[in-house]
């Protein structure tokens, strides 16, 4: 998996998330929601009213009520960017954890395949998948 493509899951720590977002009604929190699964596959939100609130697939005036405490769990970046630094710096760990265990596997195969042909048996088959396949 390259670096620049969006794991399909993120860890829920329910101890840490609970934490996080205690203060939060249950429209802030449902809109909180949206925006992070967003977040987490493109890495950043453009900071615009209309635009967000699509994406929380919240009226105006629920947007407008969920805004205050919602946004003010994202830092601003350069130009009109919202950023999650917890979410960056989570997932960053858990991209580097997927490409150690993709090397691991990939090493365990072959490692299999040679001792395979070193014993004149043809490798085991193997299915191999990509990211692309899902």
């Amino acid at each position: 998996m390259s670096s620049d493509k969006a794991l399909p899951w993120f860890p829920y720590y329910i101890a840490d998330w609970t934490h996080a977002t205690a203060h939060l009604n249950a429209l802030e929190r449902g809109v909180y929601i949206a925006l992070v699964e967003v977040y987490w596959t493109r890495g950043s939100l453009v900071n615009d009213n209309a635009r967000l609130a699509a994406i929380a697939r919240a009226t105006p005036t629920e947007w407008a009520a969920a805004a205050p405490a919602v946004l003010g769990m994202f830092k601003h970046g350069k130009g009109n960017a919202l950023l999650h630094p917890g979410l960056d710096r989570l997932k960053h760990e858990q991209t580097e954890k997927y490409r150690q265990k993709r090397e691991a596997s990939a090493k365990g195969v072959e490692a299999r395949r040679k001792r395979a042909r070193a014993n004149g048996h043809a490798a085991e088959s193997t299915a191999s998948y990509s990211d692309d396949d899902f």
